[in-house]
């Protein structure tokens, strides 16, 4: 019999691969929240309209999509990825810095003219911003302590 994976061209491994990882971290991600109590942060509130019946189906639909793709990787011979919470903080924090750096007043010539009074007013927050960013991804990536 052959294997599926050797079916598969190089770049469609590694398609099926990164779907498959996407997949993972959305179920990974679905389960946190089903553990975490309603919040309101600034710009997000989360409230809680499961009931636990709902997470408990929930819970049950997620561990056969669990078990659904155990089997696909099996079957493609994929291997654990490895990574550490400290690289993944401080991948995340630099990629928001540099996502913040483009609402700065030049940056938002893309969607219309940008007066100066924008631009001056703006910019005074954009800069405290990616600076507190920074300092995140820069205190984890040194592993300091606070």
């Amino acid at each position: 019999m052959t294997k599926i994976r050797e079916l598969l061209t190089e770049a469609q491994l590694r398609h099926v691969e990164s779907v498959l990882r996407y997949v993972e971290r959305s179920l990974d991600e679905t389960e946190r929240d089903l553990q975490i109590q309603p919040n309101t942060g600034i710009l997000c509130r989360t409230s809680s309209d499961l009931s636990p019946i709902e997470r408990d189906h929930l819970r049950e639909s997620i561990a056969k999509v669990r078990s659904v793709l155990a089997t696909l990787a099996g079957c493609l011979a994929l291997e654990r990825e490895a990574s550490d919470l400290r690289r993944s903080i401080v991948a995340r924090f630099s990629i928001l810095a540099i996502d913040a750096r483009s609402i700065a007043g030049e940056e938002l010539r893309g969607y219309g003219s940008v007066r100066r009074e924008l631009a001056e007013g703006l910019d005074v927050y954009v800069d405290a911003l990616v600076e507190a960013l920074e300092e995140v991804s820069h205190c984890v990536g040194a592993g300091e302590q606070p």
